[in-house]
């Protein structure tokens, strides 16, 4: 069995203005197109580089949910591809939405009080990194300051909370330039 992998995928739909209809944009880095007839969606088709990508021209952007369950199957069946061939895709109920923020935390329970930046956030949870390792499983609230955040449409940032109680879900040390931090996965109550 393969290792499971985190791909942040944006989906877009041009409302059906092409053939390929659907817009996918993998890890913010490359772009494939792929569209709604059967045959035609058995194979994404790998189209530009992000950052050569019209915007406008993809379309609205959508949740993974609320697309055809053929076309779902569809990139399920391609992260491995998209992945390097290491299987699995980490298949995620609301968008994840990409900001920055600093980040002001307590324990809840405790007075410990450390502080970090936000990167990504959706309506469920955010992702945040800090010089403080948390371990999984502890109540934190948090305050947002300072936040920049790319949303497309208004309604999409409803996800983004300035203050809230959340649940550490994942803790793990990474690498950012040369220092080593600790990336936070929490989950809204």
């Amino acid at each position: 069995m393969g290792k499971e992998v985190s791909m942040d995928i944006q989906i877009f739909d041009n409302g059906g203005k092409t053939p390929d209809r659907y817009c996918l944009i993998i890890d913010n880095r490359d772009v494939y197109t792929m569209g709604t007839d059967p045959r035609s969606h058995q194979s994404p088709v790998y189209l530009c580089h992000a950052v050569d990508l019209d915007r406008e021209e993809a379309g609205k952007l959508i949740y993974f949910e609320d697309l055809p369950t053929s076309i779902k199957k569809t990139i399920e069946l391609n992260a491995t591809i998209w992945a390097g061939k290491v299987s699995g895709l980490n298949r995620r109920n609301h968008l994840r939405l990409h900001g920055k923020a600093s980040v002001i935390c307590r324990h809840f329970s405790k007075p410990i009080t450390f502080t970090g930046r936000m990167l990504n956030f959706s309506k469920s949870g955010m992702y945040f990194e800090s010089g403080a390792f948390i371990k999984e499983g502890t109540p934190i609230y948090f305050r947002l300051t300072d936040c920049t955040a790319f949303v497309p449409e208004p309604k999409l940032c409803e996800g983004l909370r300035s203050v809230s109680l959340a649940e550490v879900k994942w803790a793990r040390e990474v690498q950012n330039k040369n220092t080593t931090c600790f990336g936070i996965g929490v989950k809204y109550f």
